[in-house]
């Protein structure tokens, strides 16, 4: 079956919003992974990195693993 979307935005919302879809109501969720010798390549990096956004603990858990 096929046909149009029978939720779409009102009062001139459709110049910057689509109607509703089943990615409305998906989460996109990211997972990275590392070798360890691959993360412990970056790990300086990394720590630095969480400290400037103030996200300490971030780097504090890179640093308890090597």
């Amino acid at each position: 079956l096929a046909g149009s979307n029978h939720v779409l935005p009102t009062g001139g919302q459709a110049r910057f919003s689509s109607g509703l879809g089943v990615h409305t109501f998906l989460r996109a969720q990211q997972l990275i992974d590392y070798s360890q010798s691959a993360l412990s390549e970056v790990a300086n990096n990394v720590v630095a990195i969480a400290n400037q956004e103030g996200l300490s603990a971030h780097g504090d858990a890179i640093k308890v693993r090597f």
